[in-house]
């Protein structure tokens, strides 16, 4: 039987905790956590560097029986280091998640390719795999 996630994006407004019940409510198997803002400007229920959080998303997974599918979505641009969203791939290994969605908005297209390898790379490191989405517009 297909796996069937709910997708973070889908419900961009509601924090790890709620997303996680909505999928319940809807007899999902599993979600996508946004946990990295695509957009400086964005704003995300931070879930990097507070355990707290962390402890309240594993407690409500396993109350719920659902899993996290994958981490939706990094951005990668021009002032992207990869380097430093190595701890949201930490973050999405301790949360058992399968995949990471990555995505560009880079004009230089060697710059972009060389990022989205080395975000793959790291993730593969941890286990993951990294799937790219195309958005509408790059």
């Amino acid at each position: 039987m297909p796996l069937l996630s709910l997708a973070h994006f889908t419900v961009i407004d509601a924090d790890p905790i709620t997303l996680i019940e909505a999928a319940q409510i809807g007899g999902y198997d599993a979600v996508g956590l946004r946990i990295v803002a695509p957009f400086p400007t964005d704003h995300i229920v931070p879930v990097i560097g507070d355990p707290d959080m962390m402890r309240r998303i594993k407690s409500r997974l396993a109350d719920t029986g659902l899993r996290i599918f994958d981490v939706e979505a990094i951005w990668l641009s021009a002032e992207s280091d990869v380097t430093a969203l190595e701890p949201a791939l930490d973050v999405a290994v301790e949360l058992n998640a399968r995949y990471v969605v990555v995505a560009g908005r880079d004009p230089d297209r060697g710059r972009l390719a060389d990022n989205l390898s080395r975000l793959c790379a790291a993730a593969n490191i941890r286990g993951i795999t990294g799937n790219v989405g195309i958005p509408p517009v790059l």
